[in-house]
């Protein structure tokens, strides 16, 4: 809101596991009519770091990816831009914040051919990539 972006209600929304998934999808498309730029925000596996619970967190990442990522990447338009990350790492052993760098994945579309990798943090870290300020991270991702 203060960013002066619009903000959706969708009821049903708990930023938990049983999240209405479907209608926060529903949500960002209808705002796609509208906007060059929508914001999803899911924080089941934060929450389930939070509480330890190495299980949950491998199922709120499940969800996510079958519950969100997959419907809107099905259902944008061509030519998009999406970027993937968590707000901060949090870790299940620690079950707090980490200053850690965050792992994000930047998709272009139509695709760009090249070495498929991994969203994790093993894979992150791998590829080197790091954006010590992250509103660096989101400029090249609004310039493409």
């Amino acid at each position: 809101r203060r960013a002066g972006l619009e903000v959706m209600e969708v009821p049903g929304a708990t930023g938990r596991i049983d999240t209405d998934f479907e209608g926060k999808v529903a949500a960002a498309c209808e705002a796609f009519e509208r906007n060059d730029l929508v914001y999803l925000h899911y924080e089941a596996p934060d929450e389930a770091s939070h509480a330890g619970d190495l299980a949950m967190k491998i199922e709120a990442i499940e969800r996510f990816d079958e519950k969100i990522v997959g419907p809107l990447l099905s259902r944008m338009k061509e030519p998009c831009r999406i970027l993937l990350l968590p707000d901060h790492p949090t870790f299940v052993g620690t079950r707090d914040h980490s200053a850690d760098p965050v792992p994000f994945l930047f998709r272009r579309s139509p695709r760009h051919e090249g070495r498929e990798r991994r969203f994790s943090e093993k894979e992150a870290a791998q590829s080197r990539v790091i954006w010590s300020e992250g509103h660096r991270l989101m400029d090249y991702f609004l310039e493409g």
